[in-house]
């Protein structure tokens, strides 16, 4: 069920979706898509939502499961995933995020390289 679009209830000013435009996501994929499980077969919104999660857990410092919880709630962190209608259901299970533990620490080497804060 869909409810509003984002940008339409998100205050562009807020701090998540400031970070979000200022991510090079094209470079963030290119680095990250060979370290997650097949992800020649995995379209480039998985891998970018999969990316988002992590930069989301390490910014609010939040375990896999409570990043999922918050995003349920807070469009913020829908927007900065990259979704642009409010969504009721969650798009992975906290165990899909599990997989990718060892690849965050690679995120922040590349966000740090690209000073993105």
């Amino acid at each position: 069920r869909r409810f509003k679009k984002l940008p339409l209830i998100s205050d562009p000013r807020a701090p998540l979706c400031q970070l979000e435009g200022r991510i090079p996501w094209d470079q963030v994929l290119s680095a990250l898509s060979p370290f997650f499980p097949e992800s020649k077969k995995a379209p480039k919104q998985a891998i970018r939502l999969m990316a988002s999660f992590l930069i989301l857990e390490n910014l609010y410092k939040l375990s896999d499961q409570e990043v999922l919880d918050k995003w349920l709630r807070d469009p913020f962190f829908q927007y900065f995933t990259g979704k642009r209608d409010f969504r009721w259901s969650l798009p992975i299970e906290a165990s899909d995020l599990a997989v990718c533990d060892n690849t965050s620490s690679l995120l922040l080497i590349i966000l740090k390289i690209n000073r993105v804060r």
